[in-house]
């Protein structure tokens, strides 16, 4: 939200308002909702959560939400204890689709594809259409409930790629040396 409402304000003043009428504007409009009554899980998050983890993965959650109501929530679905890093909007970090992932965004794939994840899974039903998650999405799933499968998937495709990138360099190597 503090990006939102540093753009708002900076419209205002562009526009003639003097800052103190854009201050007191914002201050009597900006509220933030209340982030448990808001918030819509698009599965069992906590289990989806578990589920990563045995797997031995880690999670990190990049919102363009503020840092207080995104830990309030996360609290309220009884993952804050499952969750390695959080990056909100109002952590004076540069927001996405910075590149300093699994969304529901095309925002959230180009955030992948600029910090060079391996793989951008679109989760749809969310805030962006087919259409808009298709161009950027390296996978796109209909739910939640799917995410554990595909990132096994993936898991055992990058091991299988790994192993055989390492054969291959083991058998440059003794060629090589031969």
């Amino acid at each position: 939200m503090g990006e939102l409402y540093q753009i708002a304000h900076k419209g205002m003043v562009d526009e003639g308002m003097s800052v103190g009428d854009a201050n007191a504007a914002l201050d009597k409009v900006w509220h933030l909702p209340d982030p448990v009554e808001t918030s819509r899980p698009l599965g069992d998050i906590t289990g989806l959560f578990l589920t990563i983890k045995k797997m031995g993965m880690k999670i990190a959650i990049c919102t363009a939400d503020n840092r207080a109501a995104t830990v309030q929530t996360m609290h309220h679905l009884g993952v804050s204890h499952l969750v390695d890093a959080l990056s909100c909007g109002d952590d004076q970090l540069p927001a996405k689709p910075a590149a300093e992932q699994v969304g529901d965004t095309s925002t959230d794939m180009r955030m992948g594809l600029n910090a060079g994840c391996g793989l951008s899974v679109g989760i749809l039903g969310g805030a962006s259409s087919l259409d808009d998650l298709a161009r950027e999405a390296d996978v796109l799933i209909p739910s939640l409930a799917k995410l554990p499968k595909i990132l096994f998937q993936y898991s055992r495709q990058s091991a299988a790629a790994a192993s055989t990138h390492a054969s291959s360099a083991s058998a440059h190597v003794n060629g090589a040396s031969s």
